[in-house]
Order: C-alpha cells, then structure tokens, then sequence
C-alpha cells in the first residue's frame, strides 16, 4: 500500500535526524557536517549573549556528541551552561562571523587573573562610545591610586586600541603623556606579558594571547555601552 500523495514513508532514521535537527535550531545551535560549520544564535549565560557565532571546525563530525550535549542544556530562554569542551582544543577553528557582548563583571574576572607587578586592584568601567575607565593602585615607593580614561576601539585583526585620555594620580591631573611614560616605566615587561605593546600615546591589546592557539579570529567593529562591551566580526547584515 503506498502512503496517502505518494510520497515515500519517512524511515524512523530520517524522523530521528529531522528531530535532532529542529531541536538543535530551536535552542540556537545549528550544526551542518557538510561544511564543517557550527552556527550559534541567541544563547545568553552569565557573562556572554552570543547574538551570532558562526564557526568553520573541520573534523566536526567527531565532535557532534559534545555539541548536541550543548543542546541538550539550552533552555527555551537562551541561557546555556557550557560543559567542558576542551577536546574541542585538539581542532581548528576559524570564526567566520560574530556579534557578542561581553558583560562588564567578565572583564573584570579576566584583569584579576593578570597579576602586573607595580600595579594592583584594577577595576574596568566600560562606558558609551568606546569609553573605559581604569583605576586601581601603581606602586613605585608607596601605593598611589591612580585612574585613567580613553577609548578602545579594533585595531584589525585580533588588535585593540586603548587611546589615551585622561589621567589621575594620587588626586591631580597629570599631562597625559606623563602618565603613559609612567606606566611604561612601572610595568611595561608585564604589560606584555598580558599581550600590551605601547604605540606612542596609545596601548594595543592583542586578544589572540586570551585565545586558544587553535583558534582564527578577526574583529571588525567594537562598540561599548554602559557595562558592556559588543564585538563584530565578518559581512555587515
């Protein structure tokens, strides 16, 4: 007896992937072996909303079971508790297109990590238009607090651009390429150490030392608003 229009009957198989498949779409990861690509929408944790994340992983095939287990702990609201990937480590992957944000608290969690001798107690405020704000204490005899103002802006590639502003120590006003002089005289060996070089009157922040080495990025565009800051990368639109 053939099925009502004609059409084949539909192997449990085929139902099993076509499941699979709208379950993944639906908690916003979408998986296609047959490019090699891993495409994330929507998901929201702590620290990271992931509005778009597009990724080449070539051997993807080996690694479906760890992502569906991503699936699997999405909820209908977005957030995702990532488990642990880190076989994800032994492949590369090149991120074709992006548009995060970054949430403040994240940034700040990632400084105290970087311990810079002569500096300590760095606190990260992120403002309007690429605005940030870094204070905490520079110890040269005594610990003296100390802020300073610019703005972040992508440099190309895996680059970011911290342009110097404003400046404050101990409570006065510093000539802004005074307070450069001094940092670079305080820290400039761990400051690179924490992948900052200086360029005149401006640091350049290289994200590729925060990456892992298996893992191809470029930044367009970076914006900021009050606590947060957005990445872009990859064709407008």
């Amino acid at each position: 007896m053939q099925p009502i229009g004609g059409s084949p009957q539909p192997s449990y198989e085929q139902l099993l992937a076509e499941n699979r498949r709208l379950k993944q779409q639906l908690n916003g990861i979408h998986i296609d072996p047959s490019k090699d690509q891993v495409t994330l929408r929507g998901l929201q944790g702590q620290d990271l909303k992931v509005d778009e994340l597009q990724v080449s992983l070539p051997g993807l095939g080996k690694l479906v079971p760890d992502l569906l287990k991503v699936s699997t702990l999405s909820n209908p609201g977005g957030r995702v508790q990532m488990p642990d990937l880190s076989e994800f480590a032994r492949y590369p992957m090149q991120v074709q297109s992006m548009q995060l944000t970054v949430n403040e608290k994240a940034l700040n969690q990632v400084l105290a990590q970087q311990k810079v001798e002569g500096l300590s107690d760095l606190k990260l405020q992120v403002g309007e238009g690429g605005r940030l704000r870094l204070s905490g204490m520079a110890r040269k005899v005594i610990k003296v607090p100390f802020e300073v103002q610019g703005r972040l802006s992508a440099e190309g590639g895996t680059r970011l651009r911290f342009e110097l502003d404003k400046t404050r120590l101990g409570g006065w006003l510093p000539v802004p390429k005074l307070m450069t002089n001094l940092f670079a005289a305080l820290a400039s060996h761990e400051m690179a150490k924490m992948s900052v070089t200086r360029q005149d009157e401006a640091f350049i922040l290289d994200v590729k030392g925060y990456l892992p080495a298996n893992v191809g990025l470029s930044i367009d565009e970076l914006r900021t608003r009050p606590g947060e800051i957005q990445l872009r990368s990859g064709p407008q639109g």
